[in-house]
């Protein structure tokens, strides 16, 4: 009795039953055929492996502190601060309240990027972004209540490696005619197999939990040729968080972003097609290194309608990133003159044919 397998089929993915004495194999949900061998190849063109992401360790370690109140030199003020802050902002008087230990005996980082803009740059950077939204309602742009925008250094870990990638894709080709009796479409089926390799260098990963990840990669990048060795005087005037994350927790995220970028890279390679989607890949990292970084970032939010909006600009380049409300009446009219102007156009050019 012959050995039963089941393949998948390219065009409708139901399964394919497979016969090693069949000269061809038929889908029986969309009648496609497909040589014996051709579909073998298509089901299994890379190798099932793991795959590999190693990292070395990163020497620095996080001491428990439970202090939480701190005098501020200047005034004498009592400053309460949360167990993730290593530097502040005396609320009192203004002065900068950096706490030596928390920095150089828990968790120093290895580089900094200064901030390159100030606030008032940075507000400039949110009226900018804000001025050209149309659909945005018009109280929602009086600057006046945003609450005060603050500056952070944001702890992130940064990844080097190299990986190399090998990944399979499936492609479609569409070809549509008729013969004047019968409309007729061919659906051809390819396969390709791309291997590459590249160089990462500072991947960025936040180690803060308590700020949004998605709004924080949006307002990438950062120019790393402008990071400076740590020193203390870059936390004056300006908050910062010591990282609550581990890099060993922070890895995962590193491997995705990673993994996701090497395989856009290779996709990009395949052109000509009107679809391509990933069939399966594996990757392998060498050579991987961490460090740990503080970054500069502005932070402001602004409360409209019992919801708050927090806005994050990126405190060297003066990028804005952050969800916003809509105008619904305005919407409702945009929507309106968007189906108008496409339903005469569509008349002008139904008459024009007919005509």
């Amino acid at each position: 009795m012959a050995e039963i397998t089941a393949y998948k089929c390219p065009n409708c993915g139901a399964d394919i039953p497979f016969d090693p004495h069949a000269e061809n194999l038929k889908c029986s949900y969309c009648d496609t055929e497909f040589p014996v061998n051709t579909l073998k190849e298509y089901g299994s063109a890379i190798e099932e492996k793991s795959d590999t992401y190693v990292w070395q360790s990163h020497s620095g370690e996080k001491m428990d502190l439970s202090v939480d109140e701190y005098i501020c030199p200047s005034c004498g003020g009592a400053v309460a601060m949360t167990e993730e802050k290593a530097a502040g902002v005396c609320p009192y008087c203004g002065s900068a309240i950096i706490l030596n230990a928390k920095v150089e005996e828990e968790l120093k980082p290895d580089i900094i990027i200064p901030f390159a803009i100030d606030k008032d740059e940075a507000y400039a950077a949110l009226k900018k972004e804000l001025s050209g939204k149309f659909l945005l309602p018009a109280d929602f742009k009086n600057h006046r209540f945003f609450d005060k925008i603050q500056g952070l250094y944001v702890p992130y870990w940064l990844f080097d490696c190299t990986a190399d990638c090998e990944a399979s894709f499936r492609m479609t080709r569409t070809r549509m005619w008729s013969d004047g009796q019968y409309r007729y479409t061919k659906i051809s089926h390819y396969l390709a197999l791309r291997r590459g390799q590249m160089a990462f260098d500072k991947v960025p990963v936040d180690a803060s939990l308590k700020l949004d990840e998605e709004l924080l990669e949006s307002i990438e990048p950062f120019d790393y040729t402008k990071a400076k060795a740590f020193d203390m005087a870059y936390l004056a005037q300006n908050n910062a968080d010591i990282r609550q994350e581990e890099a060993d927790a922070c890895e995962p995220k590193a491997n995705k972003r990673i993994h996701e970028s090497m395989i856009a890279a290779l996709q990009s390679t395949i052109i000509g097609y009107d679809g391509t989607s990933l069939q399966n890949s594996h990757i392998a990292f060498n050579d991987g290194k961490m460090a740990y970084a503080f970054l500069p970032v502005y932070l402001l939010s602004r409360t409209y309608k019992n919801k708050v909006y927090t806005f994050a600009i990126n405190g060297q380049s003066g990028k804005v990133a952050g969800d916003l409300p809509y105008d619904y009446p305005k919407l409702f009219l945009y929507g309106a003159l968007v189906f108008i102007v496409s339903f005469l156009l569509i008349g002008a050019l139904a008459y024009f044919f007919l005509v």
